[in-house]
């Protein structure tokens, strides 16, 4: 049974989760801040008529084959979760992470958010929010001095590269059913999906401007961007406050992998309510150990895609009828 919060405090859960895989991502930005902006207007719209069904097909009434789906989702999505923050924590303080106090933090924190419960989870997101919006106003006020409005690349014919930008954009995270999963009616999800995604692109947006505008041109082939400008930062005397990002980020990584095991575990409960039914776990768990050891993080971020479109198709299967 999923507790009831306020529509603004579902979607401020979700959208604060979201944060992490913005700010910690890895992988080169490939596109300007021009193009990122574009992308991420056009990403909008079309992601949330894509997801306009969830809420119908992830309701208890729902096909059973799309809350399968979706949960197979969250569990491949935690697994990349705790690649990119191993691989953030090792990228920017070029120190090997210990397995043991790895282990013993995120153990920590998935225990937390399952006995806590969404309540609890939505009372850490509002601290860690404020946090995010310290640290953001502090990396700001680091780099004021780098800003150049000249350092914005502007595209005389944008629309190609738009075309190439947008599949990026367009990445499905299974945070973004969580609203439609999490209200109480479809209208409603709908309602605060839109509200989630629209700040999920302002964030995209707002971090591309500003990587151009300290970094130039050289934005795009940053592989940290949002680190890289943390490291250029500083205040008075406070010459590297990287750390200090850092470690906010790590708590907004913690947040997301809280807030999926949760849903995860929730999930789970309705479609197996049994003991005899959730011997199925075993055979999930050796599918997902086997995918770990054979795919890599790009490759799991496809698996991932690809049960969420299975997710959205099978959501569009009719209600079962109810019987008696």
């Amino acid at each position: 049974m999923k507790p009831t919060i306020s529509l603004r405090q579902q979607g401020l859960v979700v959208f604060t989760a979201l944060l992490a895989p913005l700010l910690m991502q890895t992988r080169p930005a490939g596109f300007g801040a021009q193009i990122t902006l574009l992308a991420c207007l056009a990403a909008v719209p079309i992601l949330w008529t894509v997801l306009l069904p969830a809420g119908r097909g992830l309701a208890p009434d729902g096909p059973a084959l799309c809350r399968g789906a979706f949960a197979a989702a969250l569990a491949v999505s935690v697994a990349c979760q705790l690649y990119q923050i191993q691989r953030f924590y090792s990228d920017t303080t070029e120190t090997d992470l210990s397995l043991f106090w790895y282990t013993a933090v995120v153990a920590a924190a998935v225990l937390y958010g399952v006995r806590a419960g969404l309540g609890g989870i939505t009372r850490t997101a509002n601290v860690f929010l404020w946090a995010g919006g310290g640290g953001f106003a502090l990396l700001l006020l680091s780099v004021v001095g780098r800003l150049r409005v000249s350092n914005l690349q502007v595209s005389a014919s944008p629309l190609p590269e738009i075309a190439q930008a947008l599949p990026a954009r367009l990445l499905l995270l299974p945070e973004f059913l969580l609203p439609a999963w999490l209200a109480p009616a479809p209208r409603a999800g709908r309602r605060v999906t839109a509200a989630v995604l629209a700040g999920w692109a302002a964030a995209c947006a707002l971090l591309a401007v500003l990587g151009e505008a300290v970094l130039g041109a050289g934005y795009a082939d940053q592989s940290h961007p949002v680190y890289t400008i943390a490291r250029l930062g500083g205040v008075s005397v406070f010459r590297r406050l990287d750390a200090v990002h850092v470690s906010i980020w790590m708590l907004l990584a913690l947040l997301r992998l809280m807030l999926s095991v949760w849903a995860l575990w929730q999930i789970l409960d309705g479609l197996l309510p049994t003991a005899r039914s959730r011997w199925i776990l075993v055979a999930g768990g050796g599918a997902l150990a086997a995918l770990l050891a054979l795919c890599t993080a790009q490759q799991l971020e496809w698996v991932c895609g690809g049960l969420l479109a299975l997710t959205l198709a099978a959501a569009l299967l009719p209600k079962r009828r109810k019987t008696g």
